[in-house]
């Protein structure tokens, strides 16, 4: 399973807005979304824009066709993130969602396998030994909380696959990643520098997005697509 994960500034996303962009791209796909679920319960699609809206909530987990669609915020590191996963990675262009979900608060996405993410990024060894993998051979420390709460966890700092919350964003990597304008004002990272690495191919895609919401104002996003690839 494929998930694709877009960060963007803190209260950078209304999830009405999402939801009307979630619609849009499954009308084009043809996808039909009778079969919906907000955390775990049936609903219905159409109304759950206002619903939202009237609600105040900022927040979402809803299921839909083979998707799954996380909406969250992180207030102590102030960034949004959109987590899309697909039983099926085909059917949709992960493009297709960059597009539509773009506004001007966009810092970056990137595609990941799941399961190998997951177990990139786990450090308790009792999530091992439920699996049946092995873990004591994996470097190891301390997770630093005073006794009687301290444990040897799986020390997962040098893992290529690893995600770390940064104020702002969340440093992470794939094969296939979109950087905004604000991910280089956020990480202080050279572009010239990072693009012109020789194990990644560039695109620098500079577009006029009308943002999730047609009714907002036109803006310009200058958005790098890397992909990392092996020239053997």
């Amino acid at each position: 399973m494929e998930e694709l994960t877009l960060v963007f500034n803190f209260e950078g996303l209304e999830s009405s807005d999402v939801i009307g962009a979630i619609g849009r791209i499954f009308d084009r796909n043809r996808i039909s979304v009778s079969d919906c679920q907000l955390y775990g319960k049936p609903t219905e699609f159409t109304p759950l824009a206002a619903g939202l809206k009237k609600s105040c909530r900022e927040t979402f987990l809803i299921t839909v066709d083979v998707f799954e669609i996380d909406l969250s915020s992180v207030k102590h590191y102030q960034f949004d993130s959109l987590c899309i996963k697909s039983g099926q990675s085909a059917r949709i262009d992960w493009d297709e969602w960059i597009v539509e979900l773009m506004n001007e608060q966009f810092v970056l996405a990137w595609v990941s396998d799941v399961e190998y993410e997951f177990w990139q990024n786990a450090e308790d060894p009792l999530e091992f030994e439920a699996h049946g993998r092995a873990w004591k051979h994996l470097p190891k420390r301390s997770n630093g909380l005073p006794p009687p709460l301290d444990q040897t966890v799986v020390d997962t700092s040098r893992n290529p696959g690893r995600r770390d919350l940064r104020r702002g964003f969340i440093e992470a990597v794939g094969s296939l990643m979109w950087l905004g304008e604000r991910f280089w004002e956020l990480t202080g990272a050279e572009k010239q520098r990072v693009t012109s690495a020789p194990f990644l191919k560039c695109t620098e895609i500079a577009s006029v997005y009308f943002g999730l919401n047609p009714r907002h104002a036109a803006f310009r996003q200058t958005t790098v697509q890397l992909v990392i690839y092996n020239e053997s």
